[in-house]
């Protein structure tokens, strides 16, 4: 087994036990700790897209179960990283081209952008590591 596919593995791995973490918090209505918890560990490393695509519809979970008045508060309760972060997963979501949920990530992206200001958008523009 090569080093890529045990990197993987592991990602994979963590993702799945995310996921369902992820998932039980979004139900118990516990959004800013699915948030963070969505957030946490994201797998910039990863070689294989399907990790990073996989990654970002756990992170979108949470973002489409929030209510448009929560999202302000959310994005408020995250440090400057995790802002960052979530911007990234925002540009990742848009680039699925699903029309669907593009209202949904302007309203993120716009929460963002008045919290963390445009640096956000520069940093997540330039950043070689990807989501």
């Amino acid at each position: 087994m090569s080093k890529e596919d045990s990197d993987n593995r592991d990602y994979v791995k963590e993702l799945a036990e995310r996921e369902k973490v992820v998932s039980g918090l979004v139900r118990k209505d516990d959004k800013k700790g699915a948030l963070v918890e969505a957030l946490k560990d994201a797998p910039m490393g990863a070689k294989d897209d399907k990790v990073k695509i996989d990654s970002a519809a756990v992170v979108y979970q949470v973002l489409s179960s929030a209510k448009d008045t929560e999202i302000d508060a959310l994005v408020e309760g995250l440090d400057a990283d995790q802002q960052d972060l979530l911007m990234k997963y925002v540009y990742r979501c848009l680039s699925t081209g699903e029309s669907a949920s593009s209202n949904i990530l302007f309203k993120w992206h716009k929460a963002v952008v008045g919290k963390a200001g445009m640096g956000a958008v520069v940093r997540v523009l330039t950043e070689r590591k990807t989501v």
